[in-house]
């Protein structure tokens, strides 16, 4: 039989990365775009830009000045809430997601061609993932803390992520964060997601992500159906924890009241 010929072009290395600089105008309109969305306010969007165009302290220009906006990305939170949910929905949800990450220093346009890993490790802020919504499109995101007054400060907060960009292994150091979709997460599941993802990267504790948080808390404790979900209860709350080998404490806060 004669052989079949291969029509499938071979996939160019970088060509899933773009590279924006935010002290050029044009670049930081589009990356302002990436961010914000479709949203007429987004306090989430306008915190992160915050931190990335305010320059340094007794420096000029903005924090962040290389931006590589990683497109095609497969996150695992988003995977995992596209199967448990949106995959059911009446409407469709892709499966990629972009990652933006954020550089102090300035690289060229080949920088992922040319610079060595550890200039990269050296200025790298962090990342951000943008999930493929038009609203509360800020996913799983790590920015490296901007210390104010550091002899007073004892961060707690915080853990050591490591990431793979193009073959490279790039650290950053800082609190884990991610905005509610009101779908699958609502305000609980997203501060139950923060809190045990950075506990578990500093002391090697199970990390789950948003989906399997309300699947677990609405496992036994419900009174709605799970997703989209309304928010959790205390119960709902302390189960999950106990069910992914947290321990929760429950604090209760009463006041004292002298009679008349």
């Amino acid at each position: 039989m004669p052989s079949q010929k291969n029509n499938m072009e071979p996939e160019f290395p970088y060509e899933w990365y773009e590279i924006y600089h935010l002290t050029n105008a044009r670049d930081r309109k589009i990356v302002t775009d990436m961010l914000t969305g479709a949203e007429a306010l987004n306090h989430v969007s306008d915190a992160i830009l915050e931190y990335l165009l305010n320059p340094e302290q007794g420096q000029k220009g903005p924090r962040c000045k290389t931006v590589i906006v990683e497109n095609q990305y497969r996150d695992k939170d988003h995977a995992k809430a596209l199967s448990s949910f949106y995959s059911r929905s009446f409407r469709p949800i892709s499966a990629y997601c972009t990652r933006l990450h954020f550089f102090s220093g300035w690289f060229n346009n080949h920088c992922l061609e040319e610079v060595d890993q550890q200039i990269f490790n050296k200025t790298y802020l962090g990342f951000c993932i943008l999930r493929p919504f038009t609203r509360r499109r800020i996913g799983r995101t790590v920015l490296k803390r901007k210390p104010y007054r550091s002899n007073l400060e004892f961060p707690t907060c915080q853990g050591e992520f490591s990431i793979n960009l193009a073959g490279m292994q790039l650290k950053t150091i800082g609190p884990a964060f991610m905005e509610q979709d009101t779908m699958v997460s609502a305000c609980a599941t997203t501060a139950i997601w923060m809190s045990t993802t950075t506990i578990g990267q500093r002391f090697g504790l199970p990390q789950v992500s948003t989906s399997e948080i309300t699947e677990l808390a609405t496992e036994y404790f419900f009174t709605e159906r799970s997703m989209p979900s309304l928010g959790l209860t205390h119960e709902q709350m302390a189960h999950m924890s106990k069910t992914a080998d947290y321990d929760p404490l429950k604090s209760i806060l009463t006041a004292n009241i002298d009679p008349p």
